[in-house]
């Protein structure tokens, strides 16, 4: 309280008074004297003060601006990383749609592009739902395939979409070719791979590739389905149980294809 009551008298002083007193004396070379030596000072005080403040004010309003600026170029990198990754989003759709029709043209038969719209998550039922139904000429029993191969098969059709018994569900089974020694077997599902039974005679290895058919009606004849990735004997038995894992990844599968043929079989099934 005493500081700021000196400071507000040495202000009043400076300001009021010593003015005040030099007004007062007679215009005398000694005035003029005393005039410089008090004015000049406090004149460059002034000045220093006021160009202190001018600085001061001018750099707020700078780095108000500049705020303002960095918020509006934070809003824009962020509506431009949004169009980025929408942009990059589409790419690769086109990419996945165009190797789809690629893998459809190797084939003589009508196809449809389908988008999967949602995932049973129910367990040991696997299928998947897709955006295509009556409306798009689906029916029960066509072969839904992947451009890694086969998907699995229609097994129930509404307007709009379609149900999709996947190729790893244990009710799914499709007759299949070893690639490298064209032995016939049937391929069932099991859940999170295939297996196959056949003759502990069969010359089956590791690492081989296993393809449809075309036997049944299911499936085009060569469509990949998976690989032989474990072979079990059981002693007392006389077939050998193998495992097949499917080429297609299920989880990240957002696209299939699906053939627009009926299937006899299944045709004379529901008959």
């Amino acid at each position: 309280m005493k500081r700021g009551r000196s400071l507000l008298f040495i202000f009043i002083v400076s300001v009021v008074i010593i003015p005040f007193l030099l007004i007062s004396i007679p215009k005398t070379p000694l005035r003029s004297s005393l005039v410089q030596e008090v004015v000049y000072p406090l004149s460059q005080v002034w000045h220093v003060s006021s160009s202190f403040v001018s600085h001061i004010w001018n750099r707020y309003l700078y780095l108000i601006d500049t705020a303002e600026e960095n918020e509006r170029l934070r809003e824009e990198v962020s509506a431009l990383r949004t169009k980025l990754l929408l942009f990059t989003e589409k790419e690769l759709e086109l990419k996945r749609l165009r190797a789809l029709l690629a893998f459809n043209a190797r084939y003589d038969t009508k196809t449809l592009v389908a988008k999967i719209v949602s995932r049973a998550q129910v367990s040991p039922f696997k299928s998947v739902r897709i955006n295509r139904g009556k409306s798009s000429g689906v029916e029960v029993g066509m072969p839904v395939v992947a451009v890694a191969g086969v998907v699995g098969r229609v097994v129930r059709v509404g307007s709009r979409f379609a149900d999709v018994q996947l190729l790893i569900d244990s009710n799914f089974s499709v007759d299949v070719l070893v690639q490298r020694t064209r032995v016939r077997a049937v391929l069932r599902g099991d859940l999170q791979a295939c297996r196959l039974e056949t003759p502990q005679a069969t010359d089956l290895r590791i690492g081989d590739a296993v393809v449809t058919s075309g036997i049944l009606g299911y499936f085009p004849k060569g469509i990949p389905v998976g690989q032989v990735t474990e072979i079990k004997y059981v002693e007392g038995e006389v077939a050998q149980q193998v495992a097949v894992q499917p080429w297609v990844e299920y989880q990240q599968l957002e696209e299939v294809s699906i053939f627009l043929q009926r299937s006899p079989y299944l045709t004379a099934i529901q008959l």
